[in-house]
């Protein structure tokens, strides 16, 4: 996997963080790399450090859709935006039981 970054540019986790999933995976389906859905889960959900396993029903529904509309992105000639940059200090498992808890507003 990590030639499969490196050939989209991408050298280390601040970089994919920075891009986000959408925008990296299209980046590599763009450049060659066969579409895969479970290849779109592991990534989606490593980048929340998280194993792919632990995603319920409607998060993987979620990213069912959004798998689906990046393969119509690429295939129109067309890349998803890069992620806008996330300033939050918290590490992301902390950060999204915060907004799950509905803790704080983003």
């Amino acid at each position: 996997m990590s030639d499969a970054f490196a050939r989209i540019g991408i050298h280390s986790v601040e970089n994919y963080r920075a891009v986000g999933v959408d925008h990296a995976y299209a980046r590599m389906i763009a450049g060659g790399d066969a579409p895969h859905i479970m290849k779109f889960i592991a990534l989606a959900m490593a980048l929340e450090d998280r194993d792919w396993r632990a995603a319920d029903p409607a998060m993987m529904a979620n990213l069912r859709e959004r798998h689906a509309a990046i393969l119509a992105t690429v295939k129109a000639g067309h890349l998803p935006p890069a992620a806008p940059e996330d300033n939050d200090p918290l590490p992301p498992p902390l950060s999204r039981f915060l907004d799950d808890m509905g803790l704080r507003n983003r």
